[in-house]
């Protein structure tokens, strides 16, 4: 699973970009914004990409992948499986 590691929307606040900035200049969706609203890491690479040049970072700096055990014994089943 991958989760955010931050509040972004208050992130990109502390730099001056507030949500109604980042619809009025389309910067961002407002489905997107939602989507930060709720933590949700369900972003497309060009908002990832965005995000990181909005906040001078990189995707690690606000993703992390933790695997949960039905996670890890589905790959790991499959992987065995196929080989």
């Amino acid at each position: 699973m991958i989760k955010m590691k931050a509040n972004l929307l208050g992130e990109l606040k502390n730099k001056g970009f507030t949500p109604k900035r980042l619809l009025d200049e389309k910067v961002l969706s407002a489905a997107t914004l939602q989507k930060l609203r709720r933590r949700e890491a369900n972003l497309t690479l060009e908002t990832v990409n965005s995000l990181c040049i909005l906040l001078d970072c990189q995707p690690n700096d606000i993703f992390e992948v933790i695997a949960t055990e039905a996670e890890k014994k589905r790959l790991f089943t499959d992987y065995w499986l196929k080989t």
